[in-house]
């Protein structure tokens, strides 16, 4: 918008440093009212998401499995499209990450029954992903972390700990996936990632353990 708008309030005859609460205010208000592309484009995006869903036609359908695929990969225990999305920009970018932007930055959120939401298996059990974010790491950081998590198939506490909560299973710190613990969903293909990010994921979660944030006893 930027760009366009230095091009075109000049063409108005429109200083192009007007202040943009001018620019896109209402003419009620003494504005310019013009659209913003952003704000039209996300409408847009919202009327097609939320029209084919209640169809339930096949684009529907894609995007009910695109909405489980992301909600897997972002590993949380609440519907993703109700979190603010700048706490999840490292989350690889696409059609539904850009309806995510919009809805989060306008305060739009989601009831949605048949969303999937990963289960809590047992009592206290905790979403690791949401206890990693407490670090406050770089986007770069978290994605690293985020494929490591999605390389060891793991999304809660007592996928990586033993079965009393109180200890992080020492093959998951080395990247092992664990045998008894084998996943029963369909995970996106991650190749293993390097022993740097190996490192950086031993080191996150020996933090975690240092304050006590991540190990509790579990329940069943």
């Amino acid at each position: 918008m930027t760009i366009l708008l230095r091009a075109l309030l000049p063409k108005l005859n429109i200083n192009r440093n007007t202040a943009r609460s001018i620019v896109y205010g209402p003419s009620s208000l003494s504005g310019l009212n013009l659209p913003h592309i952003f704000t039209v484009q996300g409408i847009d995006k919202l009327h097609l998401f939320l029209g084919h869903l209640r169809l339930g036609d096949r684009a529907g359908d894609l995007l009910h499995i695109n909405l489980s695929y992301i909600q897997l990969v972002t590993g949380l225990g609440m519907f993703f499209l109700n979190k603010d999305y700048q706490l999840y920009t490292w989350i690889e970018e696409g059609w539904l990450t850009s309806l995510w932007d919009f809805t989060s930055s306008i305060g739009v959120s989601f009831v949605y029954p048949d969303v999937w939401i990963p289960p809590r298996s047992r009592e206290h059990n905790l979403h690791l992903i949401e206890h990693i974010q407490t670090l406050n790491l770089t986007d770069k950081s978290m994605d690293i972390l985020n494929r490591c998590r999605l390389y060891l198939q793991v999304i809660t506490l007592a996928d990586i700990t033993s079965a009393d909560g109180k200890e992080i299973m020492p093959g998951v710190k080395k990247g092992q996936r664990l045998d008894e613990q084998t996943s029963r969903l369909e995970w996106p293909h991650q190749e293993r990632p390097s022993n740097q990010d190996w490192n950086l994921w031993r080191i996150s979660l020996s933090t975690l353990e240092s304050k006590n944030l991540l190990t509790r006893p579990l329940g069943w």
